[in-house]
């Protein structure tokens, strides 16, 4: 009986412990506030860049208004189409690149000729006309407007039109010349007639000079699609995004101008 007793004892006692415990712990509080969440910040750094249109706003302006603003300014020019390229302006608009070996440049009242200083150099103009027919050595007439900084912006042209037939236009030699390249190929295309059978549109990855020739692809240039001439079978198998490097020299005669490439092969 005594021992009954004692563990009787024992059980109530533990009940109590228990008893007391859950009171002390009590039920959840409902009406504590849930943890907030914790933020996350994107560096902006870390996001895909957009591509904005590229057409000028207002004269001096860069193409869809980024990058800091230049002085307004404004010519009109002549020169030689030596290469035309396509290239995506916007997912969904194409326009297109020429390099222009700058023969004449005319002053617009009222503004600055930015153009004057690069007479007798090839320079890059943008536009969003349709110049695909123009055929490499045809003389235009064009506006342009500078974009960028000195030694690395481009030509925003407008209004171009081939020279008026019977219209003497000023003649701007070609200097010796070589450039060291390397661009990532943007397309091939086979030519119809011509000792060049191929033309390969490119863009550079860099330029180099190669003394004592002059050069006309500067590494100002590195960025920049633009179409070479070559007659290597080598082009014929080229693919899109491969790397390749060549020696190109600019050509200007009457059975000839372009950007002419030889030495082509892959880069390492």
């Amino acid at each position: 009986m005594a021992a009954a007793a004692l563990r009787g004892a024992g059980w109530a006692s533990g009940l109590v412990a228990i008893a007391l415990l859950g009171s002390a712990c009590g039920p959840p509080d409902s009406s504590a506030a849930a943890p907030t969440p914790t933020a996350v910040t994107i560096p902006t750094a870390s996001l895909p860049a957009t591509s904005s249109p590229s057409t000028p706003t207002t004269a001096g302006a860069r193409p869809g208004g980024g990058g800091a603003p230049i002085q307004a300014n404004e010519s009109v020019v002549t020169a030689v189409v030596v290469s035309v390229a396509p290239f995506q302006r916007t997912r969904v608009a194409t326009g297109w690149l020429m390099e222009l070996l700058l023969q004449a440049s005319q002053d617009v009242p009222g503004v600055p000729n930015l153009a004057k200083g690069s007479v007798g150099e090839l320079v890059t103009a943008e536009t969003e006309e349709n110049v695909a027919g123009l055929e490499l050595g045809t003389t235009i007439t064009a506006q342009v407007v500078f974009l960028g900084e000195a030694g690395r912006g481009r030509f925003w042209a407008t209004s171009v039109q081939p020279l008026a037939p019977g219209t003497r236009a000023p003649e701007v030699g070609v200097r010796p010349n070589r450039s060291l390249i390397q661009g990532e190929v943007r397309g091939v295309q086979p030519r119809a007639t011509g000792a060049q059978p191929w033309a390969v549109t490119l863009t550079l990855t860099n330029a180099e000079v190669s003394p004592p020739l002059a050069s006309y692809l500067p590494q100002g240039k590195v960025g920049t699609t633009l179409m070479i001439l070559t007659g290597e079978a080598l082009a014929g198998t080229l693919r899109l995004g491969q790397l390749i490097s060549a020696e190109v020299s600019l050509q200007l005669s009457d059975t000839l101008t372009g950007l002419i490439g030889s030495s082509i092969r892959l880069a390492p």
